[in-house]
């Protein structure tokens, strides 16, 4: 899977640009940031980290990402709370990855508008194939597809 969704996704979310996708990956256990981050770099995409709530807003806000990879039990600021800001004015990917897997909180992250919720422990294949399922449908939408016609 070597970032082929990477290669082909440019800023208007049209096939066919060369800009790498700028993810932002926010956990607070620094082996899980490490690998998450080295995964991702490995697959092609730019990826800053963050480790607690406010340094992710404050990395949201100055980096403008692509993707946000996104934990929920976070210092400072917990990851729905960020969700929620996030989507107060965007619609960028969110994936919730996170080891809070009851039901509430999956509904939860699903109902703030998160794109995606993994589990913990997960696969790393299927988190790439995650992003690239959320970003094909991030593209679709500022592209207009799958809109109902007026």
């Amino acid at each position: 899977m070597t970032g082929n969704i990477v290669a082909a996704y440019q800023s208007d979310g049209q096939p066919g640009g060369d800009r790498t996708v700028k993810a932002l990956v926010v956990e607070d256990d620094l082996d899980a940031l490490d690998l998450t981050t080295y995964v991702l770099r490995r697959d092609g995409y730019t990826v800053i980290g963050a480790v607690d709530g406010k340094q992710a807003l404050r990395r949201w806000e100055k980096e403008h990402p692509d993707l946000v990879i996104l934990d929920v039990m976070l210092p400072k600021i917990n990851g729905f709370e960020i969700l929620r800001r996030i989507r107060s004015e965007s619609s960028v990917p969110v994936i919730m990855v996170t080891g809070r897997g009851e039901d509430e909180d999956v509904l939860l992250g699903l109902g703030l508008g998160a794109d995606d919720y993994v589990v913990k422990p997960f696969s790393y294949r299927q988190l790439l194939a995650r992003i690239q399922t959320a970003l094909r449908h991030s593209a679709g939408r500022k592209a207009g597809h799958g809109q109902s016609a007026p």
